[in-house]
């Protein structure tokens, strides 16, 4: 499947900031099932040119000014074309050892509740493992936006019983790692033409490391492994590190961010 995408964000402050630095990570790579046709980034209109890898092997851009024009408006735009493997990710090469994805974060440190939750699921890095800590994470979190939000741990998400990709995410990334599963959070774009809310086109899943598979995608919250309706855009520890752009801003206060996400098809 073509997909075509518009990921447009603006930035807007009470008065011209001193300085802003942002950390861009909005550049999807290519892999076997996904090839990027063409993309572009800009800031205020001018295209980002420089990038460089992360030490995951994500790509990421530094953009800095000093008393910039205001708003700040960030576009990434492109074609990527995408086909359906199954979830299973190959040749995608990275910079850092698996081992690197069992390390807990803020956002994923388990409780005695993910340790509960771990223990019904088999305590090996096997695919059948993987889906039942899928579906079991689905019927545990109901998806409902409104519950959480972007600080919401995945203990908290469990507690409440309900939550957003997000938390998915992040508890099936917690429960994996407490089972010595590597596991990584990654943001990237859903096509759904029955989607109607302007943020529901950018999205969030997990991918764990299988054994005789490799990396494999899982989204708890559609349940299904990854198909040619989704675009893999960056990953990371959790949401907050795998975010495609950060900020820091000095000089001012008051910040308002607007975010509209579009992705159409093309060509099936």
């Amino acid at each position: 499947m073509l997909l075509s995408i518009k990921h447009r964000t603006i930035y807007d402050y009470e008065t011209v900031p001193y300085r802003v630095g942002l950390r861009l990570m909005i550049f999807p790579r290519n892999f076997p099932h996904q090839k990027v046709r063409k993309w572009s980034v800009t800031v205020n209109g001018n295209e980002i040119s420089h990038q460089f890898e992360n030490a995951y092997g994500e790509y990421e851009a530094i953009w800095l000014a000093y008393e910039p024009e205001i708003p700040i408006e960030i576009v990434a735009e492109g074609s990527v074309k995408v086909e359906d493997n199954s979830g299973v990710l190959q040749n995608l090469r990275t910079k850092t050892p698996n081992g690197i994805f069992l390390r807990h974060t803020e956002l994923t440190n388990p409780n005695d509740d993910i340790r509960a939750l771990a223990r019904k699921v088999p305590a090996e890095g096997t695919l059948e493992m993987a889906h039942k800590l899928s579906k079991l994470i689905s019927e545990r979190v109901l998806y409902l936006a409104g519950k959480t939000n972007t600080a919401t741990t995945a203990a908290e998400a469990l507690q409440h019983g309900a939550g957003v990709c997000q938390d998915h995410a992040h508890l099936m990334i917690s429960v994996a790692r407490e089972l010595n599963v590597p596991a990584r959070y990654v943001v990237g774009y859903l096509y759904d033409p029955e989607q109607e809310d302007e943020y529901g086109n950018s999205h969030a899943w997990a991918e764990l490391y299988i054994d005789t598979l490799g990396w494999v995608a899982f989204d708890p919250s559609n349940q299904v492994c990854p198909t040619d309706c989704y675009v893999r855009l960056t990953s990371g520890l959790d949401a907050k590190d795998a975010a495609p752009m950060r900020g820091l801003v000095v000089g001012t206060k008051a910040e308002a961010m607007d975010v509209k996400v579009t992705v159409d098809c093309i060509t099936q």
